[in-house]
């Protein structure tokens, strides 16, 4: 192995341990990481910018706009309600849902 390359694995198992114990944002955690290895010259700034796929990202922000829009409207607990009455769950206690909990009363 060469020393760029442990280098590389170096810098991406602290990028690993810093997302995975949340101590740091994911976020800074990330494009920190990036700047490491653009800073070592193991990446260059083309191949950051050929990595990065638009039509992905396209795709995530408009899941992400969606899916707020969405939570935003109520429609969540309109439709767990209506799911409470359809279940069998319904005659075994109260069930109810808020917006962001489900509380059960036996």
């Amino acid at each position: 192995m060469s020393l760029q390359q442990i280098i590389a694995i170096i810098i991406f198992l602290c990028t690993m341990g810093a997302i995975i114990t949340g101590k740091v944002h994911n976020t800074v955690a990330s494009l920190t990481g990036a700047a490491c290895l653009v800073l070592t010259h193991i990446l260059s700034i083309e191949d950051c910018i050929d990595a990065v796929d638009v039509e992905t990202i396209c795709i995530l922000v408009g899941m992400m706009l969606l899916v707020a829009v969405i939570k935003n409207s109520g429609i969540h607990s309109d439709q767990s309600c209506k799911n409470r009455k359809r279940s069998s769950m319904a005659n075994h206690g109260d069930l109810y849902f808020d917006h962001r909990r489900m509380f059960w009363n036996a």
